[in-house]
């Protein structure tokens, strides 16, 4: 029996300079960027191929500050993008299920909307909220289910504060105002929960944007909408889209209904799906699909390239496929994912390395995703001495952060970039610094130091035993 794959579109976080760029030279995939380079050109946001090309195009974090509507452009594109390279890797989407605006991205993809009309309602929803919304409030992550996290808003009865996203076991994100988000995460540090603001400019899957949400469905219901031609599970519906109706409700209303990610995981694998394939050039939401699922389910990000991968996890040589633009959205024939390895709960995490090198096709095969380690990996305080010793610290630091993220403590070079290489983008960086600073004792930087500067775990060695030298030395006198 053939394996059946769910293809999976992230949305927030999927963003990275250049991560595509492979894929933009086959001139088939070009192609279906030049119709969105179109649209954004219209519309005054620019060349969108750009960033997904160039490696030194601006990061995520400043096109959310300087140019939200062209990185809400750019999130779609890559999905739409990376689709294409799977499906040119024999890879057959049996159901596509979109996370946050990665759902926007599978009704595209299903046929729901035209690609084009899709990336124009996207634009069109990136405005509106930049001029109806900004300075509304936030997001934050929290380190519990949500179950828990229901429970803690409950408590807090604070006006518009509301669960967003259920990730998985480990992980949900709350939206609201960002005084509400602040008492929110005061109480949760208190309860010794994790609580981390995301890098969101808006409160997304909350009702405090329903004007900006009725601006997108009056723009749908004027616009040719049909029912997918590829099976679309979606997380805002809690169920399968059945009908144009289905899909106006998921387009016009996503800003303000909660995700449900987690039951959508699990609704998808109990029908029969056994394989998830991440559609996107770094990994973002593979270990949360990981942390879902029972163990030995198959997930992977086929498109991401790793230097230490297990022997098990080699993905097979891509079979001959039709050309995916002239076919979509019917998927070609089915292909086995070997599994990435044996999963089992995990916490979040984004493991990433450089996009492997895309041709046209035939297609070389490309490399697997990182397997998801079932060992669970202790970080432990290193004694006084130990912590003048570069080699014990750079082991400790590894110890901790591979705990962290989850990720084989092998791939935790110490020249290793932690955003470019690794998946740690500065929120979740400066989390992690926090920790090596309280594994090690160590008093909280002056305002000189920047998380940034510190992108290796070898520079946050330096950095630790610099610091402690100092901190020594005071103490001394």
């Amino acid at each position: 029996m053939s394996t059946r794959t769910a293809v999976v579109l992230p949305g927030q976080g999927s963003y990275h300079p250049g991560v595509l760029a492979a894929l933009t030279e086959d001139p088939r995939l070009s192609a279906v960027l030049a119709d969105i380079d179109a649209v954004g050109a219209a519309r005054g946001h620019g060349r969108i191929s750009d960033l997904l090309r160039d490696p030194s195009a601006p990061t995520w974090e400043e096109l959310a500050r300087t140019r939200p509507v062209t990185l809400d452009l750019a999130l779609f594109a890559g999905g739409v993008l990376a689709w294409h390279g799977l499906i040119a890797r024999g890879i057959r989407s049996d159901v596509l299920i979109g996370h946050s605006l990665g759902e926007l991205t599978a009704l595209a993809l299903a046929g729901s909307v035209s690609v084009t009309d899709m990336a124009g309602l996207v634009c069109l929803r990136a405005e509106t909220l930049q001029r109806q919304s900004t300075g509304l409030g936030g997001m934050t992550a929290l380190g519990i289910g949500a179950v828990r996290a229901n429970h803690l808003v409950g408590l807090l009865n604070l006006p518009d504060l509301t669960m967003a996203v259920d990730n998985g076991p480990r992980q949900s994100v709350v939206s609201g105002p960002h005084e509400a988000l602040l008492e929110l995460e005061r109480i949760a540090q208190a309860a010794g929960i994790r609580a981390t603001r995301v890098s969101a400019a808006y409160p997304y899957h909350n009702r405090i944007l329903r004007d900006s949400a009725d601006v997108v469905a009056g723009a749908v219901e004027g616009m040719s909408v049909a029912a997918p031609a590829i099976t679309v599970y979606s997380p805002i519906l809690a169920r399968e889209v059945s009908s144009a109706a289905d899909a106006r409700t998921v387009i016009g209303r996503h800003l303000v209904r909660p995700v449900h990610f987690y039951d959508g995981i699990l609704a998808v694998f109990r029908s029969g799906i056994d394989s998830f394939a991440e559609a996107s050039g770094k990994p973002v939401l593979a270990s949360l699909i990981a942390g879902c699922l029972p163990a030995g389910v198959q997930v992977a990000t086929p498109l991401h390239a790793v230097s230490q991968a297990a022997s098990n996890t080699t993905l097979p040589q891509p079979i001959p496929t039709p050309d995916p633009i002239a076919t979509q959205p019917v998927s070609p024939p089915a292909v086995t994912l070997a599994p990435v390895a044996a999963v089992s709960h995990v916490a979040p995490a984004a493991p990433v390395a450089p996009a492997a090198p895309v041709a046209a096709a035939p297609v070389p095969a490309v490399a697997p995703a990182a397997a998801v380690s079932n060992a669970p990996v202790t970080a432990t305080a290193p004694s006084q001495g130990a912590i003048h010793d570069r080699a014990q610290v750079l082991a400790s630091l590894r110890e901790m952060y591979a705990e962290a993220l989850e990720y084989p403590i092998e791939v935790l070079e110490e020249d290793a970039l932690l955003e470019a290489d690794l998946g740690v983008d500065s929120i979740r960086q400066t989390d992690l610094m926090g920790r090596a600073r309280m594994l090690f004792g160590l008093p909280e930087p002056d305002s000189s130091i920047r998380t940034v500067d510190f992108d290796t775990l070898g520079k946050i060695a330096d950095y630790v035993l610099a610091a402690a030298g100092s901190r020594d030395l005071a103490q001394a006198v």
